[in-house]
């Protein structure tokens, strides 16, 4: 990166529509719950949730060089994407290990361990976003082969966060008023996210290692997918009919009807394919055993149509035995003489 592209990466979190807001908004959230106190707690607790979630979509926008993704619903979840969480447990434990330790040990081994956790947690966050595995994010091996593929601007990237990161200490002290002294520390934890994403991003490591989000298919895809796999039984069931064997060729298409998310429509699908065989009589038997359906879920409009249907290709076509006083019900029922007639 340049000076002038360090700058830029230093300023980002204020000129960016998409990530200001998010941060003015935890800002005032944040000084709402610490005003209260312990009344607060559970403002803290609703706001702490998005705004991690937040910072680690950031992160993972900018190591895959998209743009800062917008504050939405979702990240007031708990479900989904948990690991977008996990950075609080390691921060948690982080300040866990060094309250325990502080009186065990000199403060120049606190103040090492302050500077090689501040020096390897970018790493971490980075390891996380690109694997998503909370424990691949501890994994010292990860760590190390990331810091060492990030290079010159992994170092610049820590010296300039940790400068930034003891200013805002230094103003934390400096006798300001509380709330404004939280907006310098809300805006460095949005820049340790963003920087690290951006030179994750730089270096185009997410196309090396990470694991692709789940691409969601449009509807007209799902309904191709569907037609295809269902041209494919098709063919396999004319096999199994054009050398005699019938059953076999109903028994193959049932099966995948059974195993379809949504079979409403395979049926009559099936039944139209079956037509264009050269042996139509295939069709009908497959007509019979989904007329038996029908009539047994009282879709009586399908089940005239289908014998309408049925007995045009063939004059001779009934129904299974055991549905014929079904049939003769139905037809008595919606007075189609026509169909008295034709099936007598």
């Amino acid at each position: 990166m340049t000076r002038r592209s360090w700058l830029g990466e230093l300023l980002y979190p204020l000129v960016t529509p998409a990530v200001v807001i998010p941060l003015l908004v935890s800002w005032v959230l944040f000084a709402v719950a610490l005003a209260f106190g312990f009344f607060g707690l559970l403002l803290l607790v609703v706001t702490l949730v998005p705004f991690t979630r937040y910072l680690m979509a950031l992160l993972r926008a900018r190591a895959h060089n998209r743009e800062a993704p917008v504050f939405d619903a979702e990240l007031m979840s708990m479900a989904g994407n948990s690991y977008q969480l996990f950075p609080l447990v390691t921060i948690f434990l982080l300040l866990a290990a060094l309250s325990w330790l502080q009186p065990q040990v000199n403060e120049t081994v606190i103040l090492l361990l302050i500077v090689a956790a501040c020096y390897l947690f970018p790493a971490s966050l980075a390891v996380l976003s690109l694997t998503r595995s909370p424990m691949q994010s501890w994994n010292p091996a990860a760590i190390f082969r990331l810091v060492r593929e990030l290079g010159n601007d992994y170092v610049i990237a820590v010296l300039l966060l940790s400068a930034v990161g003891f200013g805002s200490y230094f103003l934390s002290g400096s006798g300001l008023p509380s709330f404004v002294t939280l907006l310098s520390e809300i805006y460095f934890a949005f820049l340790v996210y963003s920087m690290t994403g951006a030179i994750t991003g730089d270096k185009e490591i997410a196309a090396e290692v990470d694991i692709p989000e789940p691409v969601e298919i449009s509807h007209e895809e799902a309904g191709e997918r569907v037609v295809k796999a269902r041209e494919n039984v098709a063919t396999h069931a004319y096999g199994f009919a054009s050398r005699g064997n019938r059953e076999g060729a109903l028994r193959h298409i049932q099966q995948h009807i059974a195993g379809e998310d949504y079979p409403g429509d395979a049926w009559p699908w099936f039944f139209r394919k079956m037509l264009t065989w050269d042996n139509q009589d295939h069709a009908l038997f497959f007509a019979q055993i989904y007329l038996g359906k029908l009539l047994a879920a009282d879709e009586d409009a399908l089940a005239l149509k289908l014998i309408s249907e049925c007995l045009h290709v063939n004059p001779q076509f009934r129904p299974a035995m055991n549905d014929r006083d079904a049939v003769s019900a139905l037809v008595e029922k919606h007075q189609r003489s026509d169909l008295k007639e034709q099936l007598r």
